[in-house]
């Protein structure tokens, strides 16, 4: 130590880095441990930030650091007690999780980064954390968060664009979750300052019409259910909705969709459809509340039901039944239009994706 003292800070780091690196290979002989371990103990108190910042790197990996230094390190400005934070496997779990709720933004980023956190830590931040710090344990691939956390996250954070790209990287979110993720976004792009305000808002809806209709597709039956039901609640379940999922041939989320609404039994809804019962369907109507403008276009649709195999087909079907029908609704034709346009932009882009495919 004497000869330490007489040192520039760059050599005692430097000096301090090599007895921590022995320390952690087991190079120190045992008879030396306690008083190498007194020789850190002295160097927390070193008045040079990158001499104790070597200290902290240098212990940061080691299993057998006393926890008392750990614990100083650790208590040090964040210089210092980064290395402990983001690697020490001598915190335990009630002391992370502590540090990741309670300390800093920039600590407990460092805490959700750390490699295969504990289920303790992991709950924590999800629940608790800061914004910053559910985006590092969102990108952090040692770990696995379950549906549920995912879907707290959401209902969290839906409104931080980073969050939400990050949360739809998880294959394990859940179709609620990513519903609502997407209502944020739309709700954002509806915002916009740019154009005309009025366009930008049925463009923002049209989005998320289309994303909510996508997301049905990777729902089974029993999910489908939960999800219509969400739907409902969220009051979006709107004639543009019912118009898209039946143009794109998602006859199942229609069904769903209208059975939730209706609240009717969904084998109920299927037999009409499937039999074309108009005085039926006219009353499900009634009882969903849907616009009287609206009905011309959803009665083509039943009679179409059986018939269309291909969405295109039923687009066309239906734009040709409500050619020169004055009461129908003008958004809804409207609709139509740019949902023919989508489905000939995408068979459009088939052939070359085979081409490409092949290449």
């Amino acid at each position: 130590m004497a000869w330490a003292v007489a040192q520039p800070s760059s050599v005692r780091a430097e000096g301090i880095a090599d007895l921590t690196a022995a320390y952690r290979t087991d190079q120190v002989a045992d008879q030396d441990i306690e008083a190498t371990e007194q020789v850190f103990t002295l160097f927390l108190d070193d008045p040079d930030i990158v001499v104790r910042r070597a200290l902290s790197a240098g212990l940061a990996t080691s299993d057998r650091a006393p926890r008392a230094l750990i614990w100083s390190l650790m208590n040090d400005i964040f210089t210092v007690a980064e290395p402990i934070f983001a690697r020490s496997t001598r915190l335990t779990s009630a002391e992370l999780t502590n540090a990741a709720t309670s300390g800093s933004s920039a600590i407990a980023t460092l805490i959700a980064g750390r490699s295969l956190l504990d289920g303790q830590v992991v709950r924590a931040i999800a629940k608790d954390g800061c914004a910053d710090a559910v985006e590092a344990l969102l990108h952090n691939r040692t770990i696995i968060l379950g549906s549920g956390l995912l879907d707290e996250v959401a209902q969290r954070f839906a409104d931080d664009g980073a969050i939400r790209n990050a949360l739809l990287d998880q294959p394990q979110i859940s179709a609620i979750s990513r519903h609502r993720l997407a209502a944020a976004a739309a709700a954002d792009m509806a915002k916009l300052t740019i154009g005309n305000a009025t366009r930008i808002a049925a463009v923002a809806s049209d989005a998320l019409d289309k994303a909510t209709v996508e997301i049905a597709t990777q729902c089974d039956v029993a999910d489908l259910s939960i999800y219509a039901a969400h739907l409902s609640e969220q009051n979006v379940i709107t004639p543009s909705l019912l118009v898209r999922s039946i143009c794109v041939g998602n006859a199942a989320l229609f069904e769903t969709m209208f059975a939730t609404a209706t609240l009717t039994n969904l084998s109920r809804v299927q037999s009409i459809m499937d039999d074309s019962r108009r005085s039926a369907f006219r009353a499900l109507c009634k009882k969903a509340n849907l616009p009287v403008a609206s009905l011309p276009l959803f009665e083509a649709a039943l009679s179409n039901w059986t018939l269309c195999d291909d969405p295109m087909d039923m687009v066309e079907a239906l734009l040709a039944a409500v050619e020169g029908e004055e009461l129908v609704d003008g958004a809804l034709v409207g609709l139509l239009g740019r949902i023919a346009s989508e489905l000939h932009r995408n068979q459009s882009r088939r052939p070359d994706q085979l081409l490409l495919a092949a290449a």
